[in-house]
């Protein structure tokens, strides 16, 4: 998470008359809006919202030093303890609908598919605007079966009278508008959550003589690619190609496809893989490798490459929604098909024997191809400039 050593120089105080409006910003949990979005809360506070934020009551995380004590943190209790499945949120909906009755917000901002959908929902039925953003289609969209299609309906339920939904790709806008679960004029293309660019820069490049370092940040979760990743790298040991693959993110978390603990010892055990946790702070890891792989089954708009691409380090990526955006074939890194170990490995096996001057040569410019409609400042105003359009912003 960037450092913020003095919040009460971002989160300037303005006059108690200009302060007449108010937003309540939804997410699964505290640290997702701290750390993904701290940017837009600064933008909308400085531009004169009464701001207030809902989290799940499973995902306390204890005080941000960066949220200042004026705006207030509401929690939602669930059945079970760090429950956050949408389905759970939409049977405690009378809770929900409650603590937004309470906070009485002009509007909502409801980030992550958890939340997006028991929350449009109870907007609906108080009759206030709800603006969600689609960080990722998530498990049941990547299915393809019936639970996709009956997840899309509910969404067309939740979403098609919210004023505005945001969507991090345009696979992700054509998935809902073709389907008409969202109406075409009211879908906004947001390039993520947005890079700061002072944060995330380029990094000196790891000399010649290493093997070649193989960056993962990410949760450990099969939807991440991580079971073609490994079975590429095993055909890789099997060639006796010289290669490190570091594993960088939390394990565990309750989702479906979450990788047991001992499976992943097994691939470390088995020489495959570094175990290195989660990194609040993952410039060090980037600076350290030599390439960063994002071999996702589908993203919202990968953060992972995106900082990457701005410390300066190349991608492999896969060629799912959402990661293959981000790249420019042989400009800033590589693309493999999705969920294809063998693809995977023959392009890791074309990398590794690359020489080390292509390598550098490519990472020096792969800062320069992620555009400025993805730092935080164009990210803060575009959301800005949607709350205009439809008259909820301060005159």
């Amino acid at each position: 998470m960037p450092p913020n050593p003095n919040p009460s120089l971002i989160f300037r105080k303005p006059s108690p008359s200009s302060r007449v409006h108010s937003l309540l910003l939804v997410a699964n949990s505290l640290h997702f809006i701290v750390h993904y979005y701290l940017h837009l809360l600064e933008a909308l506070w400085a531009a004169g919202y009464r701001l207030a934020l809902l989290v799940p009551a499973g995902k306390r995380e204890g005080k941000y030093q960066q949220l200042p004590s004026e705006i207030p943190v509401y929690y939602l209790s669930n059945r079970q303890k760090d429950s956050g499945s949408w389905l759970e949120l939409i049977w405690r909906g009378k809770y929900l609908v409650s603590i937004i009755a309470q906070v009485k917000p002009l509007a909502i901002l409801s980030f992550t598919m958890a939340m997006n959908v028991p929350v449009s929902l109870a907007g609906r039925w108080l009759g206030i605007p709800v603006l969600p953003t689609l960080t990722g289609l998530g498990y049941f969209f990547t299915r393809q079966g019936i639970m996709a299609r009956l997840a899309g309906m509910l969404c067309r339920i939740a979403f098609y009278h919210c004023p505005r939904v945001f969507f991090q790709n345009r696979a992700d806008i054509r998935t809902f508008t073709v389907r008409d679960w969202v109406r075409e004029d009211r879908a906004v293309l947001v390039e993520g959550a947005g890079i700061d660019r002072t944060y995330f820069r380029p990094q000196a490049y790891p000399k010649d003589g290493t093997p070649r370092t193989i960056l993962f940040l990410g949760r450990m979760q099969g939807d991440k690619g991580l079971h073609c990743l490994v079975e590429s790298l095993r055909r890789l040991a099997h060639d006796g190609i010289s290669f490190e693959c570091q594993l960088a993110g939390h394990a565990g978390g309750g989702h479906p496809t979450d990788i047991p603990q001992t499976v992943l010892d097994a691939w470390q055990a088995e020489g495959l893989v570094t175990l290195v946790g989660y990194r609040a702070d993952v410039r060090p890891l980037l600076a350290g490798c030599h390439l960063l792989i994002q071999p996702s089954r589908r993203e919202g708009l990968s953060r992972s490459i995106q900082e990457a691409l701005a410390c300066g380090r190349p991608i492999i990526s896969s060629t799912a929604p959402g990661c293959a955006d981000l790249v420019q074939e042989s400009i800033n890194g590589w693309l493999f098909c999705t969920d294809d170990a063998k693809s995977l490995y023959t392009l890791l096996r074309m990398i590794c024997r690359l020489p080390y001057a292509k390598l550098l040569e490519m990472a020096a410019g792969t800062s320069a191809t992620l555009p400025e409609s993805q730092g935080n400042a164009a990210i803060s105003r575009l959301y800005l400039e949607v709350l205009q359009e439809i008259r909820l912003c301060p005159s």
